[in-house]
């Protein structure tokens, strides 16, 4: 994985910045991985995570914009295990952020 992979780049008012942040999340998913007894490939467990699922739910109505909820699908019981082992709570739905 080369250098540039691991680097976000954004603009500011002073000209384009770089930022470090795959190589910080992916040493703290290695801590976590192997803090909750579960081995040393934190890409095992990122791949299992990573097969929840997002579902948008849109409830037409009569009169004016539909409802809509962004909600996470259930995890299986393998990744409840992996997210309680981890000490990760997935939230219900998030916030609306349709508009």
């Amino acid at each position: 994985m080369s250098y540039w992979a691991l680097v976000e780049s954004y603009r500011t008012p002073r000209g384009p910045r770089q930022r470090v942040v795959a190589y910080v999340l992916w040493k703290t998913l290695g801590r976590m991985v192997s803090g909750a007894g579960l081995g040393d490939e934190p890409r095992r467990v990122l791949d299992e995570l990573s097969k929840i699922s997002l579902v948008d739910v849109v409830l037409p109505i009569r009169e004016g914009p539909a409802i809509r909820r962004r909600c996470i699908a259930e995890p299986t019981e393998h990744q409840k295990i992996l997210l309680q082992k981890l000490g990760l709570n997935l939230p219900k739905r998030f916030k609306n952020n349709f508009e």
